[in-house]
């Protein structure tokens, strides 16, 4: 049997090691196969092993960009809360004040897969936190 590199590719964003633990998941799946599997099994095999792979990958983007838009949240918010309470200083100034606590609580918390709406949630409920601390 040929080495399992040389008939599939990985995406360029794997890093040396999640690339070697695909290659390593992939060649343990395919060495279970019976000998003389049709090529069809073989890459059905290979792309089921990688599955878990693919879907971690994407969850990491996912994160990515749900931490790069959630701060912008904070802002509208404090807006709305200024109506019912009273700041010492700009929503504005405060939004920048939070900021960097919350993406930081937010990269905790989030895993890539919550809904648009959930994320805003959690940051209204991190925004009324920091502002009771």
């Amino acid at each position: 049997m040929w080495p399992v590199t040389t008939w599939f590719k990985l995406p360029y964003q794997f890093d040396q090691q999640q690339r070697d633990a695909a290659v390593e998941s992939v060649r343990i799946a395919i060495e279970k196969l019976p000998l003389g599997a049709a090529r069809d099994e073989i890459e059905k095999t290979r792309d089921a092993a990688l599955e878990l792979f693919f879907r971690a990958r994407e969850a990491k983007y996912r994160k990515v960009k749900l931490l790069d838009e959630a701060p912008r949240e904070i802002l509208p918010y404090l807006e709305q809360l200024s109506q019912k309470w009273e700041f010492d200083t700009t929503t504005q100034a405060l939004a920048e004040e939070l900021k960097e606590p919350i993406r930081k609580q937010l990269e905790k918390m989030l895993v890539g897969d919550e809904p648009v709406e959930q994320v805003k949630k959690r940051v209204h409920r991190l925004v009324r936190q920091e502002l009771d601390s």
